[in-house]
């Protein structure tokens, strides 16, 4: 998570810092692994938890820095699509069934270990499951836009 913090400081050019909750820094950075895949869904925590950052970002974006992949399988598929109200109907547990996406642009990545992959995470996206040998691991966290210009980090 250091190098991954010290190479986007180095990128931006400016502050990267802990978001935080009631003045408290939040953790940052999750190793996962994902098999099976992931159902279309997107990610806005002030949508999801209103109020709960201090300073709300002005942009959301997600980092996925792969640490290994299969042989086959685990593509990341990015619509430019995002949520709506009137996506609700296309509920499907705790995402959506691939029908609310129909005839948008996506963009299909199925990344090599040591790629990273940022995308807007209030776009519809989801997670191809594993289809060969090998395990689909990376290291995950969100970075906010403040409108100050800094980057704030959760997870």
């Amino acid at each position: 998570m250091d190098l991954a913090i010290d190479t986007i400081r180095e990128a931006w050019g400016g502050p990267v810092t802990a978001a935080t909750s009631r003045g408290r820094a939040m953790f940052s950075g999750m190793i996962r692994e994902i098999r099976e895949g992931a159902k279309l869904h997107f990610d806005e925590i002030t949508r999801e938890f209103p109020g709960i950052l201090d300073h709300t970002p002005a942009s959301f974006l997600s980092i996925n820095w792969y640490l290994s992949m299969p042989e086959k399988g685990g593509e990341t598929s990015v619509y430019r699509h995002p949520w709506h109200p009137r996506d609700e109907r296309f509920r499907d547990g705790y995402g959506y069934l691939e029908d609310v996406v129909a005839g948008d642009p996506v963009a299909t990545v199925r990344p090599e270990t040591g790629d990273a992959l940022i995308f807007d995470t209030r776009n519809l996206h989801l997670v191809r499951p594993v289809a060969g040998q090998g395990r689909r691991v990376s290291l995950s966290f969100f970075l906010g836009i403040t409108g100050s210009g800094a980057l704030q980090l959760w997870s």
